[in-house]
């Protein structure tokens, strides 16, 4: 049965972001796709990168997944009492509906370049009109460097271990398809294009390897594990992790026992707090941030950051605060 749907009048919400606003505040969420979940007095808000109030904190939450944008298609999904309203990101409120748990509809489908990916969960694949360039039969599907799409499959299985007794294992396979769908190699573990240095990370559960742009191993470069960071790439040894440039030069030597990583920076750890790494590989700001890396899984330029005595900071990708104010 479908809900009764309620149209709201449209108004704007949108409200000038003071100090005063944020003393209030009793969490600011990460920064995704420029806008952040606040909560103040068991009720959620949103604030967006202009550092302004956005929706006002009224809502009983907001209906998202783990670790997503607050924000689908432009739209916000709050709760309020027994309803689900859709929030614009001007604050407008567009509908509502009388069911507090609608969700966002996942539209299977994104773009590589030109091509299209469907599938749901575990069955992504590459299809053209008139046939598939690749099946539907994979986790991930990314882009490798130039031409090639990278499709890997994640396998469970059981096998006799050494006391002949059945143990269940986990692996991954990485396939190297062209446009066209030829298959042009087929690894072991995920590989990641590291673009800037014309080569892959080629990773397992154990230890992580170079391998050219034709696949090939580099035997002189091998680390536990690797993620990119745009020009940049972290690299873990036994000291810890470092940031290397596209000839695996230490920008950052290794000494960070955690990092978080996206787009825009790295939260790093070392002992009980985080710093930040911008996308130049410097480190914006002092290491004074807590362990909560929750915090730090952000998409935006922004970020929002608490230190060891509960004090909210707002930080450019400069390491400037721009709250509190200087």
């Amino acid at each position: 049965m479908n809900p009764k749907v309620l149209i709201f009048l449209v108004f704007i919400n949108t409200v000038s972001f003071s100090q005063d606003n944020v003393s209030e505040l009793d969490h600011v969420y990460p920064f995704r796709g420029g806008f952040a979940l606040t909560k103040m007095n068991n009720h959620f808000g949103i604030i967006n990168s202009k550092l302004e109030i956005v929706i006002p904190n009224i809502l009983d939450g907001i209906n998202n997944f783990d670790l997503s944008p607050w924000y689908y298609d432009g739209i916000c999904y709050g709760v309020i009492g027994d309803s689900t309203i859709y929030f614009d990101t001007l604050g407008n409120r567009l509908k509502a509906f009388g069911n507090p748990n609608l969700y966002p509809v996942s539209v299977s489908g994104y773009y590589i370049d030109s091509l299209r990916v469907f599938g749901r969960g575990q069955n992504l694949g590459v299809g053209l009109i008139g046939g598939n360039i690749i099946p539907y039969d994979y986790s991930y599907i990314y882009k490798g460097l130039e031409d090639v799409l990278i499709a890997v499959k994640k396998f469970d299985d059981y096998a006799y271990d050494e006391f002949d007794s059945w143990t269940y294992q986990r692996y991954t396979r990485s396939i190297m398809y062209s446009r066209k769908g030829d298959t042009l190699s087929e690894l072991s573990g995920i590989v990641v294009p590291f673009k800037k240095a014309n080569c892959y990370f080629s990773s397992n559960d154990s230890c992580c390897y170079v391998l050219s742009s034709s696949y090939e191993l580099q035997n002189e470069i091998n680390f536990i594990s690797a993620r990119t960071f745009g020009d940049f790439a972290w690299v873990l040894s036994k000291e810890g992790w470092g940031l290397v440039n596209s000839k695996f030069q230490y920008v950052l030597k290794p000494q960070f026992s955690e990092i978080h990583v996206n787009q825009y920076y790295t939260a790093v750890k070392i002992k009980d707090n985080y710093a930040f790494v911008n996308h130049h590989g410097s480190i914006i700001s002092e290491c004074i941030y807590k362990d909560d890396w929750t915090q730090y899984v952000g998409t935006d330029s922004l970020i929002a950051a608490y230190t060891s005595d509960d004090s909210l900071h707002v930080l450019n990708l400069k390491g400037e605060k721009l709250y509190p104010s200087p």
